[in-house]
């Protein structure tokens, strides 16, 4: 389930996401990957994931995975590439600042978490 609730749209998984290795447990880590595309101008861009205690390790690990696998960074003009800039380096610095706010408040990286160096101009 999505939800649009003034740019802060979680996505919500219960545990029958994972019943069965099927499109619908695909669909739903897609789903949970698309944080990562368009920069966040997207009033339905994932912002969080909520999910169910009784399946979160499994379902991270499956999430990372897929994460991993399908959000390439790189330059924008390269057809490969799955993440671009973002819009602006002020915007980068925010970014950057949420996620050691969030470390200081006892979250912990899964996936990047920092400022990605990547070769070429």
């Amino acid at each position: 389930m999505t939800l649009e609730l003034g740019s802060k749209s979680p996505n919500v998984f219960f545990a029958d996401v994972l019943a069965e290795d099927d499109a619908f447990r695909q669909k739903a880590l897609e789903g949970f990957g698309m944080f990562a595309l368009n920069q966040g101008e997207v009033c339905t861009c994932p912002s969080r994931a909520l999910v169910q205690a009784s399946v979160w390790e499994e379902f991270m690990a499956l999430a990372v995975a897929r994460v991993r696998e399908k959000s390439r960074p790189g330059n924008p003009f390269d057809t490969e590439t799955r993440v671009g800039a973002q819009a602006s380096n002020d915007q980068l610095e925010k970014i950057l600042r949420y996620i050691e706010i969030g470390k200081q408040e006892g979250a912990y990286v899964l996936l990047g978490g920092g400022r990605a160096i990547l070769e070429g101009r």
